[in-house]
């Protein structure tokens, strides 16, 4: 239940030395080689206890044998992959903190990982002393964050612990049932092998276990812990007698005073304890404690203010239950002073002066009547009381002279006994008349009630101390009888609906006159269920009506029987708000949009739509989540974005328009479109309700046709008019030629056609084959005259060659994949080897490190491997340009991905400008901006920021990306693009260029030099294809 390290001792390097731990390591790989250095590079560092598995499987299997506190774990391996096993960890709901170590040119693979909810990604490929440097950096960061994570969940469960407990100690119905669930929880949340209270007997010379709970395997000790004598544990009870709080983290180093007290707990085989004194009344009544049987060491500070805390409420508690049992017994005694007369009878004249008073004053107060009635009330009372009660009789006075019939209230007055003692009395007094109806005096009957009004103080105490624990719950809670009257309400509640105590739930809630409907409390007394939810419409203070989510519980006696019903009210009007919109979005959904055959959107004056149809994105080829983070910008072909803000104001002005456009798809084709629009208004806004209609198909056929209408007797294609019988009206001589003449009839594939054209009034195109030449047709109907038009063209020779191209194509895409997957295994196999040379080295150098000589042969041997590195990763890239399709990608989110790959960015101000930009690329534009990164970080000197932005010119946009290093010589600018020039491998400016000549862009290097390098790409508004190269969105 705790968190793996409290606040006050968190894991750490330096903790770990201290305390002899080590962080136990599972790293899985496929290559034994790696597994056997990396174990020994780690374990070298004497923090760590590595154990390693070479596949998934066994991992899985080792995670079921042993505790871990880490995962180093490898991407690429045999059956599952590292993202796989982080995937299928994380859905089983371990949060084990997971390292990615895996090869360099992996950087998509770990954007994923930290998308999955790994905590870190670290390149296994590199100088070994830098690598497991920044491995160990990162498994101790891991960790503390992780426990960071846990100390969070323990604060929440530790505060649900302590609301739960204090809200079983509302008037409970079964007192020790509310203690046992609270040691229960304790015990579980502190992770106590035992839960104890212990009371001292009346007479004080002796304790017993009252209550106890134990953990599992623990065993019980509270039948031999009754009786102990206080004596036995002297030093024990100093302690307690003295308020102190006992904490021993080692029972065996317990010191000498404590000689018993050692003897005792060892022979219950605890390890450490916790005790603290239990208070009633500020008289120690015992002491509340955990014990641990398992383990030594301190308990944190969460477990002394919860056992304080416990203490408080359930000394609080045992306080009122002494106080109703004294009241009971005192009210038992009432019964027998007023059996025997004992209440006291007083006359007294007004100026207060007592003229008689009854014998049983003096059991009372000690004193005599002769004595009360010489001494007077002012001697009597305490002086608050007496000025009290001199102006309750003035009161009375008046109120007497507007209505002779008045009944004069009990009244309650403090007095002092002859003993010095005070105590309380209460009388109900009577005003005295004489013949002529004028007042005389008072006459009155006492009674003693001190007990009473201690027990009530006692309550009313522990309902402040309620109202204490319950006031920034931030929900109502109340107690509910089972006539449904309000017993108790906290805080929360009364200032929402006022003093509700004595009133009935219903004409609380909904000012009704009987049970509500669904009413949770009915639902328990009725079925006994143990836990009832039900949301009510409500009126809270002002009549004003909101909705309620009322959870129910039962509250049980001993015996079971429940006796009443608590209830936590929550408000839920937010939520039902949202609900009842979202319904209605819904419905007006399902209403204008589901199933309409063309495109329909409404539009807001910043060209998004806020809702659309189906068919509006599917008519561009793009998913519903693609097309919503779209503007019409986006895909507006005709007009500048400036022109087609000024068309929407001008409609905003009309109210309507019908115009043909022409819009861009997702695959960059541009499609004709007839856009019909109308201005509405929606919660006081307009917006534009667009219907579009794609008439591409319909544009083509008209130019088709107007491209065929020649005289058909010139023209080289076939031309024909067939009935709708299938009668030749005509036919030109190469339509002749094919077969298509009153000899031989029309084929039955064109004839087809011709009727579902002349049905449906849609020009057709159909495919035919003539003998060994093919002909595509386009069938144009003419209604009105029952017959249709038909315009043919031969595409033999354009059907071979596209066969050509597709199997060109087929066998090219093939020889690519085969070069891709030797290439990638080539190179993940080669790498696992080079990690393993290069491990090695460095634990040879780490043996040999006075060898000078030895140590400098085995330098060249890392440099070499290097070398061979940078010449992996070159191939790596080098091969996937231009690989993939041109999609528009996001380039914000790839600056900030190739920065979040560099360790080193801590100390670097990065500023993104550049929200809202998609360019036309692929995936390698996140390695376009690590290589820069990279470039700015190894070669810019002291670099402290780097700022990418960009500026949208006259037909083109420019990228800038700088840094404030040293900058770059002028005779360089040049040099730095070609392949080999540099401090480095040459190889990542030289890439980079090679990237934008793929994507159509140009790159210069435009900085000041000693003032820091800056690259500016152009990027052109349309590429090669007229597709738009970049979109912005505001």
């Amino acid at each position: 239940m705790k968190p793996l390290c409290s606040a006050a001792d968190p894991c750490s390097r330096n903790s770990l030395n201290s305390n002899l731990q080590k962080v136990r390591v599972l790293h899985v790989d496929d290559e034994t080689g790696f597994l056997t250095t990396t174990k020994q590079i780690l374990e070298f560092q004497k923090v760590f206890h590595v154990q390693t598995a070479s596949s998934v499987t066994e991992a899985t299997q080792k995670l079921g044998e042993t505790e871990f506190d880490v995962i180093v774990s490898d991407y690429q391996m045999p059956g599952k992959d590292g993202l796989t096993f982080l995937k299928e960890l994380r859905e089983t709901g371990s949060n084990i903190p997971f390292i990615l170590f895996t090869g360099k040119g992996r950087e998509e693979v770990a954007i994923k990982a930290l998308n999955f909810g790994a905590d870190y990604y670290i390149n296994k490929v590199g100088n070994p002393e830098t690598v497991y440097s920044q491995l160990s950096h990162y498994i101790f960061n891991a960790l503390q964050n992780r426990q960071a994570e846990e100390r969070l969940k323990y604060k929440v469960e530790f505060e649900s612990v302590i609301v739960r407990i204090s809200s079983r100690f509302v008037n409970p119905v079964d007192f020790d049932e509310a203690i046992n669930s609270s040691l229960a929880e304790m015990g579980q949340i502190s992770d106590a092998s035992r839960v104890y209270i212990f009371l001292l007997q009346k007479n004080e010379t002796a304790l017993d276990n009252t209550y106890e709970w134990c953990a599992k395997g623990v065993t019980p000790q509270i039948e031999r812990l009754q009786n102990l004598p206080v004596e036995v544990i002297p030093w024990w009870m100093k302690q307690l007698r003295d308020g102190n709080i006992i904490h021993v983290k080692d029972v065996s180093l317990m010191s000498p005073e404590a000689k018993a007290e050692k003897e005792i707990l060892e022979n219950q085989d605890i390890k450490s304890v916790i005790v603290l004194p239990l208070t009633v009344s500020g008289e120690l009544a015992g002491f509340i404690g955990f014990d641990n049987v398992e383990r030594l060491g301190a308990w944190s500070s969460d477990d002394v203010a919860l056992l304080q805390i416990v203490s408080e409420l359930i000394g609080s508690s045992l306080e009122r239950k002494r106080t109703e049992q004294q009241l009971k017994e005192s009210e038992k005694r009432h019964r027998l002073l007023e059996e025997n007369n004992t209440d006291v009878t007083f006359i007294q004249d007004l100026d207060l002066n007592v003229k008689y008073v009854s014998p049983s004053v003096e059991v009372l107060s000690g004193y005599t009547p002769e004595e009360v009635m010489k001494l007077g009330p002012k001697f009597l009372m305490t002086e608050e009381s007496f000025e009290s009660g001199l102006a309750d009789f003035k009161e009375a006075l008046f109120a007497a002279e507007k209505n002779p019939d008045v009944e004069l209230p009990f009244r309650r007055y403090e007095y002092v006994c002859k003993d010095g003692s005070k105590a309380w009395g209460e009388f109900k007094p009577k005003l005295l008349r004489d013949s002529n109806g004028h007042f005389v005096g008072i006459q009155g009957t006492l009674r003693d009630v001190t007990e009473r009004k201690r027990a009530e103080d006692a309550l009313r105490q522990e309902h402040e101390m309620l109202e204490l624990f319950t006031a920034n719950i931030g929900a109502g809670l109340t107690i509910i009888s089972k006539d449904y009257k309000i017993l108790w309400a906290n805080k929360f509640f009364r200032k929402s609906c006022g003093d509700v105590t004595g009133k009935t739930c219903y004409s609380v809630y909904r000012d009704r006159a009987s049970v509500c409907s669904g009413c949770g409390a009915k639902e328990i007394f009725e079925t006994g269920k143990e836990h009832v939810v039900s949301e009510q419409l409500v009126s809270v203070s002002g009549g004003q009506l909101t909705w309620v989510q009322l959870i129910a519980n039962p509250i049980k006696d001993k015996n079971g029987e429940i006796v009443a019903v608590s209830e936590l009210s929550v408000c839920v009007n937010e939520r039902k708000q949202m609900e009842s919109r979202l319904q209605d979005a819904e419905q007006r959904y399902r209403a204008l949009f589901d199933k309409a055959p063309l495109g329909i959107l409404i539009v807001d004056s910043n060209g998004i739509a806020v809702e659309f149809n189906d068919q509006a994105h599917r008519q561009l080829g793009y998913s519903r989540e693609e097309f919503e983070k779209l503007t019409v910008f986006d895909y507006e072909v005709v007009e500048t974005r400036d022109e087609t803000i000024a068309r929407m104001q001008q409609i905003l002005k009309s109210g309507k328009d019908l115009f043909e456009t022409k819009h861009r798809t997702k695959r960059g084709e541009i499609r004709d479109i007839l856009n019909t629009v109308h201005v509405i208004v929606m919660d006081g806004k307009q917006f534009f309700h667009v219907i579009t209609r794609d008439i591409t198909e319909q544009k083509k056929a008209e130019k088709t046709i107007h491209d065929l209408a020649k005289f058909p007797s010139e023209n080289p294609n076939p031309v024909l008019r067939i009935a709708k019988d299938g009668t030749i009206l005509y036919s030109n001589a190469i339509a002749q030629k094919y077969g298509c003449n009153h000899k031989e009839g029309v084929p039955e594939v064109i004839m087809n056609s011709v009727v579902s054209s002349l049905r449906s009034g849609c020009i057709e195109d159909v495919e035919v084959e003539c003998g060994d030449q093919t002909f595509s047709f386009v069938v144009a109907p003419i209604p009105e005259a029952d017959y249709v038009n038909i315009y043919g063209r031969n595409i033999t020779a354009f059907k071979a060659a596209s066969d050509l191209l597709d199997k060109t194509m087929n066998e090219l895409v093939l020889i690519n994949e085969k070069l891709d997957v030797v290439g990638k295994l080539t190179r993940h196999d080669a790498r696992n080897k080079l990690s393993i040379i290069v491990n090695n080295v460095y634990l040879a150098k780490q043996q040999l490190a006075n060898n000078n000589g030895i140590v400098n042969y085995f330098d060249a041997i890392s440099s070499a491997v290097d070398q061979i590195e940078n010449l992996f990763s070159f191939a790596r890239i080098y091969e996937m340009l231009g690989a993939e399709d041109l999609t528009y990608v996001d380039v914000k989110r790839c600056v900030d991905e190739a920065a979040s790959l560099f360790s080193g960015m801590d100390a670097i101000h990065l500023v993104n400008g550049c929200s809202g930009l998609k360019v036309l690329a692929d995936s390698l534009l996140r390695q376009f901006f690590y290589n820069l990164i990279d470039d700015s970080l190894k070669h810019g000197g002291h670099v402290s920021q780097i700022k990418v932005y960009f500026k949208e010119g006259s037909g083109h946009l420019k990228l800038v990306y700088e840094d404030n290093g040293v900058g770059i010589p002028e005779d360089e600018k040049e040099k730095i693009f070609k392949e080999g020039y540099g401090k480095g491998t040459g190889y990542g400016l030289y890439l980079i260029r090679k990237m934008c000549a793929a994507y159509g862009w140009t790159i210069q290097e435009t900085g000041m030099p000693g003032k820091g390098a800056q690259f500016t790409i152009t990027i052109p508004k349309l590429d090669k294809n007229a597709k738009m190269a970049y979109t912005l969105v505001n």
